[in-house]
């Protein structure tokens, strides 16, 4: 199959290696995507249900890669080994019933680095290594992260003999442990070359692209990008929307499978609408933290940029342009690079835009709703994952007033005073807290600091003391649990969270 811009110009379409080894952009600054969309019946769907992960990955990515670039066997090679660092190279993708709910959580933080972007990472390092090898090319390897794409792109690459990584990270923007993970690798390799850089990770997201954009430069260097600019990493998250899929569906039916989805800059929501269109039956809800460009999108069909990124929790989905969204747009407009190119050109420029109605109508279909989670309950939500039981009782609270007609949650006797889809309403909003900001983070065995976030009820700045003062470093020894501490004034609240992977 051969690749295409977003953007509709009529620069000739490029080939699988091409788009994975070249520069990762369309020549005219448009983002590579398939030419045509294959389509999935119910039948070949069926008999995909038993497959393995690794399995699975393999017949969807055969569905856009020529024989004559990555043959059967090659692919044999790529998956037999792409799983091997995750805690179960056979299960990836564990998916878990919540609180007898209906709802499933799908566990993708088993892997090296514990950011679900391991999933994607693992096997497209393998697919790139193999290109490499086939065409007998060297490479660089670009990534700007806002957190784990960095780490998980370094973990994924540390044994290549045939790149280097360079990783920008924004210094200040990511977590203590993110920070070590990039840093750390790149002490004992000089492969790995990794910088800290002033701004946030959109601002240097600007001087990647620029440099793929020089095809002088990508010539002479071998120049690509890691990030989800990549397509590869686009095409090799559609597996996981397809597994989830036939593991939680009923054998045999169609019914539209949920699928909510942290939302930062837009891959994974791309692959899940990239399944959507080849005809898995699943609707998606972006969940975006305070960084809320894409769920605005969803909830008002107008794009448009902001000024500044705000600091959250959930660093890594800090990030203020989506560009994945363009990806979105290709899609939902029937692949019409045109329309794709006048709304991005506006963006860029500075214009809020209203999206045209041949992007907006099947929007719906795909994406019925989103969500935005607010720094605060982020917060509130991190407090009450301490003690399971406060959000099961929340939980409980509202699945005590549905009536049993309810079909999808537990058969319960008490008669409802609220109308059913605003009782279905709450108890998502309550899970997609949940599912939206819960991480497992690997146990620590050097000096780390940590920042302690403070927060002010009053708006008068004078108020707040002008120095906090940093703490010293800590030697941290066999962790073993979670530590949850904090303390309210008059004015302020603190809040202090570290948190640990139980040591196995």
């Amino acid at each position: 199959m051969r690749f295409v811009s977003t953007r509709g110009s009529s620069v000739d379409a490029v080939s699988f290696t091409a788009a994975v080894l070249e520069g990762s952009y369309a020549r005219d600054g448009g983002m590579l995507m398939p030419e045509k969309i294959p389509q999935l019946t119910s039948d070949v769907l069926e008999s995909w249900r038993k497959l393995r992960y690794r399995d699975l990955c393999k017949e969807v990515l055969r569905l856009f890669v020529d024989e004559n670039e990555l043959s059967t066997t090659d692919l044999d090679e790529i998956f037999e080994t792409a799983f091997e660092s995750f805690d179960d190279p056979v299960e990836v993708v564990h998916l878990e019933e919540l609180l007898n709910t209906g709802v499933f959580v799908a566990e993708l933080w088993h892997g090296p680095t514990r950011a679900f972007k391991d999933v994607a990472l693992q096997p497209v390092a393998r697919v790139f290594e193999k290109l490499l090898e086939k065409t007998g090319k060297k490479a660089v390897v670009l990534v700007s992260t806002s957190g784990d794409t960095g780490g998980a792109t370094i973990e994924s690459l540390k044994a290549s003999k045939r790149c280097h990584t360079i990783c920008l990270f924004p210094l200040g923007r990511v977590t203590e442990i993110q920070r070590l993970q990039m840093t750390v690798p790149a002490r004992s390799s000089q492969r790995i070359h990794v910088y800290g850089v002033e701004g946030t990770s959109d601002d240097a997201d600007v001087p990647v692209k620029e440099l793929v954009m020089d095809p002088l430069l990508v010539a002479k260097h071998g120049l690509t990008i890691f990030n989800s600019v990549n397509v590869a990493r686009i095409l090799l998250q559609i597996p996981m929307f397809v597994y989830a899929y036939l593991k939680v569906s009923p054998p045999g039916e169609s019914a539209v499978v949920e699928v909510v989805v942290p939302t930062g800059g837009a891959g994974c929501l791309t692959a899940g609408v990239l399944a959507f269109s080849m005809g898995v039956p699943i609707s998606l809800v972006p969940c975006t933290n305070s960084n809320d460009v894409a769920f605005q999108v969803f909830k008002s069909g107008r794009f448009f940029p902001k000024k500044d990124v705000a600091r959250t929790h959930s660093s890594a989905m800090d990030i203020l342009v989506p560009y994945n969204l363009e990806r979105i747009f290709f899609l939902l407009s029937g692949l019409d690079g045109a329309v794709v190119r006048t709304v991005m050109q506006r963006f860029e420029g500075g214009d809020s835009v209203a999206l045209p109605d041949q992007i907006v109508r099947p929007m719906k279909d795909v994406v019925p709703d989103a969500f935005c989670c607010s720094e605060e309950t982020t917060i509130e939500t991190m407090r009450s994952s301490k003690d399971i039981r406060k959000i099961e009782n929340e939980i409980r609270d509202i699945l005590r007033q549905v009536t049993a007609s309810v079909t999808f949650l537990p058969c319960l006797d008490t008669q409802s005073s609220k109308d059913i889809r605003k009782i279905e309403n709450e108890i998502r909003d309550i899970l997609r807290q949940v599912t939206a900001s819960v991480t497992f983070l690997p146990c620590l065995d050097t000096r780390c600091s940590f920042e302690i976030l403070v927060f002010t009820k009053a708006n008068d700045e004078g108020l707040l003391p002008p120095n906090w003062g940093d703490t010293d470093e800590k030697k941290i020894q066999n962790p073993q649990s979670v530590t949850f501490k904090n303390f309210t004034t008059g004015i302020h609240k603190v809040d202090s969270c570290v948190t640990y992977k139980m040591d196995d």
